[in-house]
């Protein structure tokens, strides 16, 4: 059987929706479902049907459609509280309702429908940024912000894509409280036996579309990235900015790791913001086995180095504070910090490095902050400004 999927006017679009349905009917297209963002269509020879919606709880439909059969309506399809009824123009019944007055209160259930989804995304954010402002205080590391710029560094597209859709789903509820509120007025006024259908300014719905299509774009870009993101062995050479632990001085045959079961291996991802590799490198030197972590950062914008390195220090794994790194004076390198014999940061140019490993003594910390040094010697360094 043929059918046709159509996007349907907004909930609170009401006088739109039942023009809406009422239009595609003319054009030969029954309604028989009707979903979230979509509605499903039949064709029908009947063409004069008039359409309806009636707002109300499973409950309250129950009580009303009763009373609407009797004037001659049919019950089609619904989704939440919007219920669509018809019926053919011939039998000349227009209205649900003899006077708009008495539909202004069956509004409600809609009108609270839009406040509880308008709660929920502020909610869950709010607890969110308190839980994690929580548990960073209970151990005395980082910020909520501080944590948020690292993420909006490797992900960019992601949290841009999730502030889009948040930001557009707080005004759509807010559109939609005060578009029913706006219709409930005319209802009470008794302006029209039909349902007055509220066209929105240009710029409102200017802003509507343009936060769908940023959303859709930015969610487009997240998934192309994940798509994008490349993992593979740790090569004997590195083929990127990242050190290996023989640059340290450190050798050994690789191995699989008996503490977290990895082997030595590079995962790179490219952001909106940053190219970013994440690696792992063990090895067994003198029956001991020795890891490296590290997070490598090759940023699009150079005045990006210094927050992120901030970031870093703030977020760091062992260092509860930035007071716990120790600013070192290292050749070639713009920044370099060290911590307690764990982790070490280092900024060239456009370039920024967070290397873990456990170190033995303040020796092979300068070592490794001299090794990333060299490597950063034959990348090319940033235009002055950018």
């Amino acid at each position: 059987m043929e059918k046709k999927y159509a996007f349907h006017p907004k909930d609170y679009e009401i006088g739109e929706t039942e023009q809406f349905y009422t239009d595609m009917a003319a054009k030969g297209w029954r309604l028989t479902k009707r979903g979230a963002i979509l509605s499903r269509f039949s064709p029908d020879g009947n063409c004069a049907m008039q359409y309806r919606v009636d707002t109300a709880s499973p409950k309250e439909l129950e009580k009303r459609k009763a009373g609407f059969e009797e004037q001659g309506w049919e019950y089609v399809t619904g989704h939440g509280c919007i219920h669509i009824f018809c019926v053919p123009k011939s039998r000349g019944v227009t209205a649900l309702y003899p006077q708009p007055r008495k539909q202004a209160d069956t509004l409600k259930p809609l009108r609270k429908q839009y406040v509880s989804a308008l709660l929920q995304p502020l909610i869950c954010v709010f607890f969110l940024i308190l839980l994690w402002n929580v548990s960073y205080a209970v151990v005395g590391q980082g910020h909520f912000h501080v944590e948020f710029y690292r993420i909006w560094v490797e992900e960019t597209a992601l949290s841009a894509g999730f502030a889009s859709f948040l930001l557009w789903s707080v005004y759509s509820n807010i559109r939609g409280i005060w578009h029913i509120g706006r219709l409930r007025r005319y209802m009470e006024r008794g302006i029209s036996p039909d349902h007055p259908s509220v066209p929105a300014h240009p710029i409102l719905r200017f802003t509507d579309r343009t936060l769908i299509l940023c959303t859709v774009m930015l969610g487009g870009l997240a998934l192309f990235q994940r798509i994008g993101r490349l993992t593979y062995d740790m090569p004997s050479q590195s083929d990127g900015p990242y050190i290996l632990l023989s640059d340290m001085g450190v050798t050994g045959q690789r191995n699989q790791s008996f503490v977290t079961n990895r082997s030595s291996q590079v995962v790179y991802d490219q952001s909106l913001l940053a190219e970013h590799w994440d690696t792992f490198e063990t090895v067994e030197a003198d029956g001991k086995e020795l890891w490296m972590y590290q997070d490598v950062y090759h940023l699009k914008y150079g005045g990006m180095a210094i927050p992120l390195m901030n970031s870093l220090m703030m977020d760091a794994t062992f260092a509860k504070l930035p007071a716990d790194f120790i600013a070192q004076d290292i050749p070639g390198l713009d920044y370099a910090w060290t911590g307690q014999r764990l982790e070490c940061i280092a900024v060239s140019g456009d370039m920024v490095y967070y290397v873990t490993y456990p170190f033995h003594d303040h020796g092979e910390m300068i070592s490794a902050l001299n090794a990333i040094a060299v490597k950063c010697s034959y990348l090319p360094r940033p235009m002055e400004g950018s």
